[in-house]
């Protein structure tokens, strides 16, 4: 019992660590995108993995989960000496620490936090503070100017406005307005006539048809036909992805119009499984994504999540990731929370031409797997508080 007790006090004592942790890498990682020159970010993850380890060890698991955790210890830190890449401990690490915590609280500690920064950012870079570079390429027959805003790429605001719109969904999932809509997707059309980031505003009009969906039936219950469907679409898309990419062809005209709609997309992916393949525990990996290059064949960058990851980070971490949002949108599907199982759908197609899943600075919603998640409110559920606060948290993984 009295250890029981100085847990529960050094856990609510360290929750405030793990915000101030989750500040500095929202920030670190925002600052880092910046055509500023920013190098420090490794120091960044080392400090937020310091400040929230103290949290780690108020964490009450079960011995299945503490069985996993020895396992996934030898796993991550192979991963992370292979790769030369720590956002996974990061990512890892934080997940862990946010368990019990107020899902809610965490989503909009991201949205306010990246949204002000976004502002400000764009500010700077309209006044000259910082660069914006242009890329000129060709779009739908014509040329057209890529504007990057003030970072080191231009699809870096589109990204970033597509996040905070899915965490915006979430939080007032039960009080949909269409107009409030209706002005992030009309920030979205301004944001891609500066930036043409084609693919991200289509995501985006098809993340607002099927939230303005979502917010006629707000009040129904989930079917068993949609919890399983939810389950499967992260493995799906994976498979559909790997296989695609792998029997690409360039004499092909099938796979040609897949290319050119995913912008080129498909012939790197299958140049780079070619040329790294997937490991099993993660490989460095020297790729190139400079803007301007006079000679477009030195562009080498995969960014489908689909095929960076398991070559990156490996199949066994890969397979980990998928599992953990599987388990996150399954645990949305089970609360009856359609507006998060629709944005975690909108994560798993994004995946296809993005790479986000790791990034929980800008897209918070994988906490939900670890956290306490909120009620939601619904004038004609018969489900009560401490059945619903149940059903959140049951978790064979976390419990």
């Amino acid at each position: 019992m009295h250890l029981n007790t100085r847990l529960l006090d050094i856990g609510s004592r360290s929750s405030w660590l793990f915000y101030v942790a989750y500040t500095l890498l929202i920030v670190g990682s925002f600052v880092s995108s910046l055509a500023v020159g920013f190098s420090g970010i490794n120091a960044i993850y080392a400090l937020a993995v310091a400040l929230t380890l103290p949290r780690l060890f108020s964490v009450r698991a079960s011995h299945v989960a503490i069985l996993i955790t020895l396992f996934a210890i030898p796993a991550l830190c192979a991963c992370f000496l292979l790769a030369r890449d720590p956002m996974i401990v990061v990512f890892a690490v934080l997940l862990l620490a946010a368990k019990d915590l107020e899902f809610d609280s965490i989503v909009k500690h991201s949205l306010y936090i990246v949204g002000g920064m976004l502002a400000l950012s764009l500010v700077f870079a309209l006044l000259g503070v910082i660069p914006d570079m242009v890329l000129v390429r060709e779009l739908h027959g014509r040329l057209v100017e890529c504007h990057s805003l003030g970072f080191y790429h231009y699809s870096k605001v589109p990204t970033y406005w597509f996040y905070l719109y899915l965490s915006y969904s979430y939080l007032n999932r039960n009080t949909y307005s269409l107009l409030k809509h209706v002005l992030w997707l009309l920030g979205g059309l301004a944001v891609y006539l500066i930036c043409f980031e084609r693919l991200r505003f289509y995501l985006l009009v098809v993340a607002f048809i099927i939230f303005a969906i979502a917010g006629m039936m707000k009040n129904r219950r989930l079917s068993h036909s949609w919890r399983c469907a939810s389950m499967a679409i992260y493995p799906v898309l994976f498979i559909i992805s790997v296989v695609v990419a792998m029997a690409y062809t360039p004499t092909s005209g099938f796979f040609e119009e897949i290319n050119t709609l995913l912008s080129g997309r498909l012939r790197l992916e299958n140049v780079a499984l070619n040329q790294f393949g997937i490991s099993i525990l993660g490989q460095s990996v020297e790729m190139n994504n400079s803007l301007g290059l006079t000679d477009s064949t030195q562009y080498m960058f995969v960014d489908a999540a689909y095929i960076y990851i398991p070559i990156v980070y490996g199949a066994v971490i890969g397979s980990a990731l998928l599992l953990i949002y599987t388990l996150a949108i399954r645990k949305a599907a089970k609360n009856d929370c359609l507006v998060l199982v629709l944005a975690f759908a909108c994560i798993a197609i994004d995946c296809l031409v993005g790479n986000q899943l790791l990034s929980i600075w800008l897209c918070p919603l994988p906490f939900y797997l670890t956290c306490s998640a909120a009620e939601n409110v619904s004038p004609v559920s018969s489900v009560n508080k401490p059945e619903i606060m149940g059903n959140a948290i049951d978790n064979p993984m976390i419990r």
